[in-house]
């Protein structure tokens, strides 16, 4: 496979979405189509509204998106509706944008976070021939340890993996059902 200078371009960004539309075209597309900016900025939007929404839920000591993790949810379905490049622009977009209209994640996690999210995209696209109760959990754990060894790498104010683990089990579970749910769901659209 080439691009138009005939450099080779990695397979990886021609995978296609884990369940596409009956008739879709699979090749590539430099420029983005408007169902494509469409179905991007809803997952931007998505990945905004998630974590709000969870942060409006009252009578908790401990922070819920930590919890919770609800940042990854549309970035997890943007790896299994779109394309690689498209699911990875959602999940490193998500925080920032979020952060500049909520305040929501603080913006000294930010830079974590997006790489967090965006292998944990990577991770799952690469391990969605598995099942789901595995490929969310490694993939969660692939992003996290991606994240951390940046951070010790680059300086930055380093990551407790465990520590993070122990309060992210809950979102974890919860990545796991959305992901069994959604996965049913294309299933059954694609057939």
């Amino acid at each position: 496979m080439s691009n138009a200078t005939d450099r080779p371009v990695h397979t990886i960004w021609s995978i296609p979405p884990a369940w596409p539309a009956t008739g879709s075209n699979s090749g590539i597309r430099t420029a983005p189509t408007a169902a494509v900016s469409w179905t991007l900025g809803v997952g931007i939007v998505a990945a905004i509204a998630a974590p709000w929404l969870i942060h409006l839920i009252p009578g908790t000591s401990t922070p819920l998106g930590p919890t919770l993790l609800p940042i990854f949810y549309a970035p997890m379905l943007a790896a299994l509706m779109l394309r690689l490049p498209l699911a990875i622009a959602v999940s490193v977009a998500a925080p920032i944008v979020s952060q500049y209209l909520t305040g929501m994640p603080p913006q000294a996690t930010i830079p974590s976070l997006m790489l967090q999210v965006a292998c944990f995209v990577v991770a799952l696209r690469v391990l969605r021939t598995l099942p789901w109760v595995v490929s969310v959990p490694v993939a969660y754990v692939v992003g996290l340890v991606s994240a951390a060894m940046v951070s010790r790498v680059v300086g930055a104010a380093p990551i407790d993996v465990v520590g993070t683990i122990e309060v992210a089990w809950p979102g974890i579970v919860v990545l796991t059902g959305l992901g069994l749910l959604a996965d049913r769901l294309l299933r059954g659209n694609a057939q």
